[in-house]
């Protein structure tokens, strides 16, 4: 790990180009879960920056978890997460945009627009979180190496294609496995109220064989209340669905009150129906620190779960 410190910090004045910035995340918290008590505790490393106005370049260094060993132990998997997150270059060409490397393979939900260390095991849902251990693909375990085109068709609704490895490959293009995926979204112009974003992936799990995904996500904001509801659904299998909303209000600068719930079946693996809600509390008391305290019902752990700690962000 020493090592791997040393190495990261004589590794960085390689991306002083034209522009850098360099933010830290530390996040710190206690869970009830069984097996899980140190939850998404976890520390971070993103680096942003250009080499030139159109050449940019993304990485995200997750080198902390709750399982430390598992991030490096697993260093050349696409199968599973590890320290590497994402590093990618993009080139910008105006009205669409070109990026290569490792990346988040695009799904059309609200919560897969999250950070990590945003989220939270409790109330995510199987394809974020996996912590059931019964999902064969999860958003812990499908940021790929490829390719993607994203492109403007107006100035608030976008188009991206990827084509990437698939998640069932246990290392990058080893098995001859890939995954592509084509998303719209839309983003609300000043005058508009509303965010949505569907997608269609195709996931090769065997060389003849694809999971077809579709999902869909809608997001509203009214002055200090906001609304999501996100969407999943297996194609050609009509009981394999999953829906999950989440409402929040800030009713004050500092403080912020949420609620959860979800609904799944089967969508990402032979499991029994899933159904869990939860209501969260955010406390900023600084721009840079966010406190939370979390409890939630999940039904296929038959249990009520909390989570309360601490997340702290440092720019450079």
């Amino acid at each position: 790990m020493k090592r791997f410190l040393l190495l990261l910090a004589a590794l960085l004045p390689c991306f002083s180009g034209y522009s850098q910035e360099i933010t830290l995340v530390t996040r710190a918290e206690y869970s009830n879960m069984e097996d899980e008590h140190l939850a998404n505790s976890s520390f971070y490393a993103l680096i942003d920056g250009n080499f030139t106005d159109c050449l940019s370049y993304s990485v995200s260094t997750h080198l902390l978890s709750s399982a430390p060993g598992d991030l490096y132990a697993y260093t050349w998997h696409s199968d599973s997460a590890n320290w590497l997150d994402w590093a990618n270059l993009t080139y910008d060409f105006g009205r669409f945009r070109c990026t290569l490397g490792k990346n988040f393979m695009l799904v059309g939900t609200f919560e897969s627009q999250e950070y990590d260390f945003d989220s939270y095991f409790e109330t995510a849902s199987l394809f974020w979180g996996n912590q059931s251990d019964i999902s064969p693909i999860a958003l812990d375990n499908v940021y790929l190496w490829g390719g993607s085109v994203e492109f403007d068709l107006s100035e608030t609704v976008y188009g991206s294609i990827q084509v990437s490895s698939s998640p069932y490959n246990v290392r990058p293009f080893d098995d001859g496995l890939f995954a592509y995926s084509v998303i719209l979204g839309k983003e609300a112009a000043e005058d508009e109220w509303f965010n949505a974003l569907v997608s269609f992936n195709f996931v090769q799990a065997e060389p003849d064989s694809f999971k077809k995904l579709q999902f869909a996500g809608v997001s509203a904001a009214f002055d200090s209340f906001t609304v999501t509801l996100d969407e999943g659904a297996e194609l050609g299998a009509d009981s394999n669905i999953a829906l999950n909303a989440k409402a929040s209000y800030d009713f004050s600068p500092k403080w912020t009150v949420g609620v959860n719930a979800g609904y799944e079946s089967g969508l990402y693996g032979p499991c029994a129906q899933r159904r869990q809600c939860g209501l969260l509390l955010n406390w900023k008391p600084l721009e840079s620190l966010r406190a939370h305290a979390l409890v939630s019902y999940d039904s296929l752990l038959d249990n009520v779960l909390f989570n309360f700690g601490l997340t702290w962000k440092l720019a450079l």
